[in-house]
């Protein structure tokens, strides 16, 4: 499961401070404890006794005497001392409590508090050495209040709500603290690779990308940046191309055009200046082919305004159910019958769905598409073109065939992408050829995201018997 840039901060915030509370909570058990535990520690009661043991070693007498030595020593002091025997102890710290269990070992007493008494700190019980066992009873006379817990000192510890209140709070901070800190580290670490990557963008290297490493609302905003980027990538790439045709396209066309525009010249030169030399008949001729040259740049301006539009890079197809079957059977009906007026009998073959074949699409452009590779196959073929339309789930396939005698290398290479030189037909007519059609049909049909090759059909002897053209329609 991914969690999301509010949940994973959520989550570490409550992990530090649980964390930090853990901590504190076991300082403060471990306070607890220890200020439940008796003290076995009181250096000055110990000395105390310590020095009983040594005085009775020393002289060899008793250690009852060696303790009334002791006490007659402190006298002036606010030491106050007993000595008990086990019984003796044992009434003194009550059923409860447990007696010292080795030499100068000792435990504080609770304090009996008396009017008037000052606080101070509270009896030790220590025993002596030797045996029987014989334990002394130390008591201050009051004094100065202890400064804080220390040896010796009152029984109790900290408070466990103020405590707790406190490392409560602490934990908190803390925890807010540390997570807030991570994450606007992490933060700055991406705000950094953002400002590089647009820094690149800047420069002109319309191929650098946000790195997406997480899929949270930081990784969804990147991932959206690099789909912006990828468009900008394919538009600003788009006009470059489109660019690039146009330059091309205007510099074969301004080299082509200088024939036709010298021709009509000539033509419309001859019938001004000698127009009472020509007969007739030479007139009717030159007023034909300067009709046909007019025709010829009628066709040229519909062409380039036609490929001006379709490849702008902001041009949208408009898009409508087009019954594409009933196109293709019209297109061709009206290719056939005009192939055919003009005395030339072409077989047409043709592989149609029974049922409707639908696409979304233009449909000017669509006829367009199809009548110009009709027209194409129908001007090379010798007798015979083949129409077939395939349809499946994802996309239209439509492969037009001659029996012409295909194309060059270069022919191959330039279909779609190159202006062919103006020829005249083979149509009776003669009709001046203006050379774009392949060019418009590939624009076409990359307008609705197809794609149009074609190829030379070759015999098993790797003859040429024609050519094929292929086009494919995605259905959307």
């Amino acid at each position: 499961m991914r969690l999301s840039l509010y949940h994973r901060q959520l989550l570490l915030s409550v992990t530090v401070t649980l964390l930090i509370l853990a901590i504190g909570s076991a300082g403060l058990f471990m306070a607890m404890r220890l200020s439940r535990e008796p003290r076995t520690f009181n250096p000055p009661h110990t000395s105390n006794a310590k020095v009983i043991s040594a005085i009775s070693a020393e002289f060899q007498i008793p250690r009852e005497r060696a303790f009334e030595l002791l006490r007659e020593a402190h006298s002036n002091s606010p030491l106050e001392m007993s000595l008990l025997t086990e019984s003796q102890a044992r009434e003194e710290i009550g059923s409860s409590g447990r007696l010292p269990v080795i030499p100068f070992d000792a435990i504080p007493l609770e304090r009996k508090s008396k009017t008037g008494d000052r606080p101070g700190p509270p009896p030790s019980l220590v025993r002596l050495a030797g045996e029987p066992a014989l334990f002394v009873l130390m008591t201050m006379r009051g004094g100065p209040a202890p400064g804080g817990r220390g040896p010796g000192g009152p029984p109790g510890g900290p408070n466990p709500f103020i405590f707790n209140t406190i490392i409560l709070a602490i934990s908190v901070l803390a925890g807010s603290s540390i997570s807030l800190f991570l994450l606007f580290n992490s933060m700055r670490t991406e705000a950094k690779e953002a400002g590089a990557i647009i820094e690149e963008l800047k420069r002109g290297n319309l191929k650098a990308r946000m790195p997406v490493k997480k899929m949270d609302e930081v990784g969804k905003l990147m991932l959206e940046f690099n789909r912006m980027a990828d468009e900008i990538d394919r538009l600003v790439q788009g006009i470059k191309d489109s660019e690039q045709s146009r330059m091309a396209l205007l510099q074969e066309l301004a080299h082509d055009l200088r024939t036709p525009v010298a021709s009509l010249k000539n033509l419309l030169e001859t019938m001004s200046f000698r127009a009472g030399e020509i007969s007739s008949e030479t007139r009717e001729e030159l007023l034909s082919l300067s009709v046909r040259e007019v025709e010829y740049f009628e066709r040229l301006v519909e062409d380039l305004l036609l490929l001006a539009q379709v490849t702008e890079p902001k041009y949208r197809v408009e898009r409508k159910q087009v019954d594409l079957d009933e196109l293709i059977e019209e297109e061709l009906e009206l290719v056939t019958t005009r192939y055919i007026s003009q005395g030339q009998s072409k077989t047409v073959l043709k592989s149609l769905p029974h049922e409707g074949v639908n696409l979304l699409g233009d449909t000017h452009l669509l006829r367009r598409l199809v009548r110009n590779a009709l027209e194409n196959a129908f001007s090379f073929a010798e007798s015979e073109v083949t129409l077939k339309l395939i349809s499946t789930p994802t996309q239209i396939l439509i492969t037009i065939q001659d029996d012409g005698p295909g194309l060059s290398d270069e022919g191959l290479a330039a279909f779609g992408y190159k202006r062919i030189t103006r020829f005249m037909s083979g149509e009776q007519d003669g009709r001046l050829s203006v050379g774009l059609g392949s060019v418009i049909m590939r624009a076409i049909t990359s307008a609705h995201a197809g794609t149009l090759s074609i190829k030379n059909r070759l015999d098993a002897q790797g003859t040429k018997r024609g050519a094929e053209v292929e086009i494919i329609l995605a259905i959307s």
